[in-house]
């Protein structure tokens, strides 16, 4: 079976959903492939069924925060009455202690070991009279040179690690200095110690949250594509490419080949990489996997 269109865009997360809409708006004739049953790709909802409740389980920690106000726009049309908007209420559970987040001093003092305020302090004079040097050779040493050892070892450290599934010195010290809004130990104290109603970029007060789980969104999302003439073929894995004069002119699936004049990919960067015939040694971040075992171990768990 041979399909002609003017886009194919391989995969039917929530970019390739964005990417097929913005397209069909403008006219073209666009098709998604998708490998699994359901569009979503990493932002999906589990949907558990028990004789007395219904448990749904998102892939990953999705909360909608975005000061652009066209994308919210957007969402906020796509969703309608299923948008809600939640207060948002984080503590860190460390070592059978509780922490407020973001952190205060009164908790602090309050709920901290005297082993870890003894050591964050040390720290803190270390980075004051500087005898520790910013350090970018990695996530670890990013944090170590400006939080300090103590703070490393008990929070930032464990946490990435369980996180992303890899160990800091092997991540990016750019990846730190995105996701952490403080400059270091001496901004921790000052945060701490003066009163200052902005809160750190990295923490928002309240995010908005489809109502029935974030997988609502890319449902949604889907329903708009088809609505403006776009085409969804789920259980539809890419099999290999067929080129022509260095540009791939066709998409092959078990059953079916697509032809497209433009192809976006959206597939992982190690498969596209290896379909292409590029080596990769690029891997799949293991977090995605463990919520993929947790959710299978609670339904056996509760079979």
């Amino acid at each position: 079976m041979q399909n002609n269109y003017d886009v194919l865009i391989i995969g039917g997360g929530v970019a390739g959903l964005m990417a097929g809409i913005e397209l069909s708006k403008n006219g073209k004739k666009v098709v998604i492939l998708e490998k699994e049953s359901v569009v979503g790709g990493q932002c999906r909802t589990e949907i558990l069924e028990t004789k007395d409740e219904i448990y749904r389980f998102d892939y990953g920690g999705h909360r909608f925060i975005t000061n652009n106000e066209v994308l919210l726009s957007f969402v906020e049309k796509i969703l309608g009455d299923d948008l809600l908007v939640a207060n948002r209420s984080s503590v860190i559970l460390h070592q059978n202690r509780i922490y407020e987040y973001p952190l205060n001093i009164k908790n602090l003092f309050k709920a901290a070991p005297l082993k870890l305020l003894l050591g964050t302090f040390i720290d803190t004079l270390k980075i004051i009279f500087k005898f520790v040097k910013p350090d970018n050779s990695s996530f670890k040493s990013w944090i170590i040179s400006r939080f300090g050892k103590t703070l490393y070892e008990n929070f930032f450290g464990p946490y990435t690690k369980k996180l992303w599934g890899v160990e800091p010195e092997n991540l990016s010290a750019d990846w730190a200095g995105q996701r952490i809004s403080l400059l270091d130990l001496k901004d921790v104290v000052k945060k701490l110690l003066f009163k200052n109603k902005k809160t750190a970029r990295t923490y928002a007060k309240s995010y908005r949250y489809p109502k029935y789980g974030f997988g609502g969104l890319p449902i949604k999302m889907a329903n708009k594509f088809e609505s403006l003439g776009g085409k969804i073929f789920t259980n539809e894995s890419v099999e290999k490419f067929l080129y022509n004069q260095d540009k791939i002119e066709a998409i092959y699936t078990k059953n079916k080949i697509f032809y497209a004049n433009d192809i976006i990919s959206t597939m992982p960067l190690n498969e596209m990489s290896n379909m292409l015939g590029f080596e990769s040694n690029l891997t799949q971040l293991s977090h995605i996997v463990n919520h993929k075992f947790l959710y299978k171990s609670f339904i056996k768990f509760h079979k």
